[in-house]
């Protein structure tokens, strides 16, 4: 609360007045905003709880590439209630990376963990795989598809430790190869890719799910599609659950041979499953599934199911939008859509000259 002076003040005409205390409007900063990884939420709507400020001045800035490459998606950005910005760094042009917490007042450094990370095979370099649970509790990527953890990450130190969500040795040979998806409990789903033939696993990739307790369990990716074809889960591709947090979605498949799926949360049983077409054409052609793509399921307000895929035959950098009921057995009207982009929710409120009507 602010208030004006009361020093006596001279009037034009020799009149003497006093001014009044008055209160001035509350000058409320804005509070930070919880943003827990790729798109924001489990559900990959891009809602952010609390507006940006103006975006007129550069507040700060650190490097996330110290050996830039040409063509590279990194990873996201997180953001802590209490405002402290975590997100990764590539330290040399040997793929090596770290993982920094900064200040989001000034940038000024927090921490740093160095990750073990081993990228799956790739064209483009693929994202870095992180995110922050509800709770607090930082997840990303080590080597043989090792998630490392950090608890209290505002702080310049805490907790630290690494699950294995396969039983036995380490297998190097399994590579974690998308986002970290975690849900509000604290359980976490991400996708992962064998460099070669796996002990483990034989050949088909599959989604793992490490529980908030650290147990883990997985699904292949051929057991998820019903399809032998579709023995890889789609590299950069975010797993999506369901609002009220039963399914998980992700893609599998190969360049023009793709499933969007879903599975059960908990025990990863296989439940949904749709092979991708291009809209074209009478979906003539079954649709691109590609690598170089971070395109991720998004669940809409409604439920239904937004992903989006390469044309085929090859359409450029456009793609196609596609929307599917939740359990993926009804397609309805696609849109024109880069095969590279993720769909963001823009809820109707915010929109005053859109009527309200459910998303398409």
């Amino acid at each position: 609360m602010r208030f004006r002076s009361t020093a006596p003040l001279r009037l034009r005409g020799g009149v003497f007045s006093k001014l009044k205390l008055e209160a001035l409007e509350a000058r409320t900063l804005l509070s930070a905003g919880f943003w827990d990884g790729f798109a924001s939420n489990p559900q990959h709507t891009a809602i952010s709880t609390v507006a940006s400020q103006p975006l007129e001045t550069i507040r700060w800035q650190a490097p996330i590439d110290l050996a830039p490459f040409e063509t590279a998606h990194y990873g996201t950005p997180m953001a802590t209630a209490a405002d402290t910005i975590i997100f990764p760094v590539r330290t040399s042009s040997s793929d090596t990376f770290r993982v920094e917490a900064r200040s989001g007042i000034d940038g000024s450094l927090l921490w740093s963990q160095d990750s073990g990370f081993v990228m799956p095979p790739h064209a483009w370099l693929p994202e870095f795989p992180a995110t922050l649970t509800p709770s607090g509790r930082l997840y990303f990527a080590d080597a043989n598809g090792v998630v490392d953890y950090r608890d209290n990450p505002d702080a310049p130190s805490g907790p630290t430790g690494s699950i294995q969500f396969y039983a036995g040795a380490p297998d190097s040979t399994v590579c974690i190869d998308t986002p970290i998806t975690s849900d509000s409990h604290g359980n976490i789903y991400f996708g992962f890719r064998l460099n070669g033939t796996s002990p483990t696993f034989g050949f088909s990739d599959g989604l793992a799910r490490i529980d908030a307790s650290g147990h883990g369990s997985y699904v292949l990716a051929r057991t998820a599609s019903g399809d032998l074809l579709g023995i890889f889960v789609s590299e950069n591709c975010a797993p999506a659950l369901s609002h009220d947090e039963s399914t998980v979605y992700f893609a599998v498949g190969a360049f023009t041979h793709g499933y969007l799926v879903g599975v059960d949360a908990t025990t990863l049983t296989p439940r949904y499953s749709v092979l991708l077409h291009d809209p074209r054409n009478g979906n003539a052609n079954t649709a691109g599934v590609v690598d170089n793509s971070t395109a991720s399921p998004t669940i809409g307000p409604d439920g239904t199911v937004f992903f989006g895929v390469l044309g085929n035959p090859f359409n450029g950098s456009r793609g196609w939008l596609l929307h599917f009921s939740a359990d993926l057995a009804t397609e309805y009207a696609p849109g024109a859509f880069g095969w590279d982009d993720t769909a963001a929710i823009v809820p109707t409120r915010w929109c005053p000259l859109i009527p309200a009507r459910r998303a398409t």
